[in-house]
């Protein structure tokens, strides 16, 4: 689907774009990036088709397929869990 090739591609730039971000003089640019990327992820709760074209494609989003998570779990909380578990990765002062 052109839309989840597109969504793909715009969270892996923002994806990239956020990594590059490092630092504390970084801090509110790399907020904006990953609000857009938030807004992006729960926006998926309002288009079924295009949830589940990339429910489909969690490695080209950058999530591993857990053997051990349940089937089916919530690809937007996924996403934005993702964000927050590395907020602190990489920060240096």
């Amino acid at each position: 689907s052109l839309r989840a090739d597109r969504f793909v591609g715009d969270w892996k730039s923002l994806s990239a774009q956020r990594d590059a971000l490092k630092g504390w003089e970084h801090t509110e640019v790399r907020q904006a990036v990953e609000t857009r990327m938030e807004a992006m992820a729960q926006g998926l709760g309002r288009d079924a088709e295009l949830y589940a074209v990339l429910n489909g494609r969690r490695k080209d989003l950058g999530l591993e397929l857990d053997k051990r998570l349940e089937r089916g779990r919530d690809l937007p909380a996924e996403l934005t869990g993702a964000l927050s578990r590395s907020l602190g990765l990489g920060l240096s002062r």
